[in-house]
């Protein structure tokens, strides 16, 4: 769509899991947040509009229009 450089990082939350399975250890991922994934972008109304027309995309966390940033790993200012 012409979008790239507006969208940096798509992450859906995981953790490592060690599991006894048959009396041995196996490590899995499993979802941190099942349903939930974070997206590093620029928003603005173009972007806003390819997230919420993406399929099986619900929504955003907060606001409808104006979703709150998230600080942390990666965080421009």
């Amino acid at each position: 769509m012409g979008f790239e450089e507006k969208f940096d990082e798509v992450l859906v939350p995981e953790e490592s899991v060690v599991e006894m399975v048959g009396g041995q250890k196996r490590t899995s991922k499993r979802k941190f947040f099942p349903g939930y994934i974070i997206v590093h972008m620029e928003l603005n109304d173009e972007t806003w509009h390819v997230v919420k027309g993406t399929p099986k995309i619900t929504g955003f966390v907060g606001n409808k229009t104006d979703p709150p940033s998230i600080s942390g790993r990666g965080s421009r200012p």
